[in-house]
Formats: C-alpha cells, structure tokens, sequence
C-alpha cells in the first residue's frame, strides 16, 4: 500500500509477435510469383503456335456473343465456306497453277502470281484476269468481311518514270484490283490497297551466295486477296 492506503496499480506489457504476421503474408508473394510465370509460359505457347483462322473465328464469335456484342447473322459465312468458293472460281477459270487459296494467321488468301494479273513493270490489269477478277468482286460483294489487296513483289530494283523503286509499284498493282473492285460494285469501305514490296517474300529471292533464285523470285511476285477473319460489323 501507499502512504494514502490505495493499493498500486499494476503495469502489464504487451506485446505483439510481429514476426508471425509477416509469416501469414509470405505465402501471396509465392503466389503472385507463381501465377505471373504461369501467364508467361501460356503466352510463350500461344505466340510459338499455328493459329487456325477458322477455329479462332469460332471463339471469337462466342466471345463477341457472351459479351452482347452482335454480328449480322443473316450474312455470316465461315472462312472454311470462304475457302471453298475461292477454289471453286480457280477450277471454273483453270488457273490452277496460277491461283492458289490458302489459310493465314488473319483469314483466307487468294494468291495470284504477278504474270497473271500484269505484266513486266506495269500496273494494268491484263484482259485475260478480267474474269476471275469480277467473280471474285461478286464474292466480296456476298460476304460481310473486310478485305486487304496486297501487292508484292521480288527484290531485283525496279527505276521508271512511273514506279522509282519496287514501293510504288507494289501499291499501284493493289490500287489497280481495289479499283476494279470499286467499279464491281463493292462498297469502298470494305477495301484497301497495301504495297509490300520486296518485304515479304514467300521464299529467299537469293541463295546463300547471294545469287538470284529465278523460281523463289517468280513466286514471291504476287498479288493477294486476303479475306480478313471477322465477320462483325
């Protein structure tokens, strides 16, 4: 007791074992680090896959569809349907060897060597290519999908009045079918013209001497008709 008779107040410490809290925590760091590598490795996987046009159509509608966006149903065909109306147009005209028709990482392309659209160093389109360029516009014109005219070319320099390097004759070649589209009746909205120049070629122009390859040079001058892989308007 104190000299007032009250008995003394006890003092009581507390403390707090902040090392097991931090503990409980450690364990969101191993998981944070866990989900990011996972992430990573699908991103890996996905980026060193083929990709299927026609299946990635597939998920992209059921996405567009989960979320309420809408597409034109009434005009909606499959890029597998797209596919075989273009070889259907290369047998009716016989340009096989020509034409060809194959899948991309983007959609469906037609592929025309240079010779058969136009000749040497020109961007006219040639009387012969007329026809399977008008049932090709009646194609665009049924479907919904957007399309890219590319124009390419191989890399031996081109230098005339009209085309000064390979650049400006690619794009003339892809203006030339978008026209001829445009005068077919397809909406302008629905086209555009890409020069590629010599910037992709579908196999080496050159060996590994450097010598020009005739064939690979002969194959990478093309023209292509790519049907973008969407539907949606």
């Amino acid at each position: 007791m104190n000299t007032n008779g009250q008995k003394p107040k006890q003092s009581f410490l507390v403390f707090r074992n902040n090392q097991n809290e931090d503990d409980g925590e450690d364990w969101l760091i191993t998981y944070s680090d866990m989900i990011t590598l996972l992430f990573a490795f699908f991103v890996v996987i996905v980026a060193i896959s083929q990709v299927d046009p026609v299946k990635l159509q597939r998920v992209s509608q059921s996405m567009a569809t989960s979320v309420g966006k809408k597409y034109n149903q009434e005009m909606d065909f499959s890029l597998a349907e797209i596919y075989t109306s273009l070889e259907k147009i290369i047998e009716e005209e016989g340009l096989t060897g020509q034409a060809e028709v194959n899948y991309s990482p983007v959609g469906v392309v037609m592929r025309f060597k240079g010779n058969m659209l136009f000749r040497t160093a020109s961007a006219d389109i040639q009387p012969k290519a007329v026809s399977v360029l008008r049932k090709l516009a009646k194609e665009i014109r049924a479907k919904p999908y957007r399309i890219d005219v590319e124009g390419h070319t191989d890399n031996r320099p081109i230098v005339t009045a009209l085309y000064p390097s390979n650049w400006e004759l690619s794009a003339a070649r892809a203006s030339s079918v978008v026209r001829f589209f445009l005068d077919e009746g397809v909406l302008p909205h629905k086209l555009r013209a890409v020069g590629r120049a010599d910037t992709k070629p579908l196999r080496p122009n050159e060996d590994v001497r450097g010598n020009p390859v005739k064939e690979h040079q002969a194959m990478n001058r093309r023209v292509e008709i790519v049907f973008l892989g969407s539907s949606f308007n």
